[in-house]
């Protein structure tokens, strides 16, 4: 029998997500409001190419702005917020969230499938640290309405 495969986002940044939630940091970033339905703009870099290629389209500000929202354990993007579905990932195929390839990027992170690597880029690092709190704890069932306003 083939072992399931086990996720986990890398230590660093669940433990950076964590210390952000734990002083107050994410909700006064988005609003408690926000973790019941997490929705908005994050960047996305074409999987085909090179590690090169994604960090020359980055400098350059060629990427491609989605609109992304987490319902029902299904990170739904979009090519804007009233546009039509670009692509889906289900919260239960995705196997670890890790540090981009991108180096020196703080704001990046990839969200690793069995099928495929999304790399996104967010506004900034409690941006980033807010996708990352929200998909570690749909993934582990948490129910989001336990956040409140600070």
């Amino acid at each position: 029998m083939a072992a399931a495969v086990v996720w986990l986002a890398e230590p660093e940044l669940l433990k950076e997500a964590q210390i952000a939630e734990r002083d107050g940091l994410l909700v006064r970033t988005k609003g408690a409001a926000w973790f019941t339905e997490p929705q908005g703009n994050l960047f996305k870099l074409n999987p085909r190419h090179t590690t090169k290629v994604r960090r020359s389209l980055l400098a350059k500000g060629l990427k491609k702005n989605r609109w992304f929202t987490l319902r029902d354990n299904v990170l739904r993007y979009y090519v804007k917020a009233s546009g039509a579905e670009k692509g889906a990932i289900d919260v239960a195929s995705m196997v670890k969230i890790s540090k981009s390839q991108l180096a020196g990027d703080e704001k990046s992170f990839e969200i690793c499938t069995q099928q495929r690597v999304y790399t996104l880029v967010a506004r900034d690092r409690l941006d980033k640290l807010c996708w990352i709190k929200v998909l570690c704890d749909s993934k582990r069932g948490v129910r989001r309405q336990r956040y409140a306003d600070v």
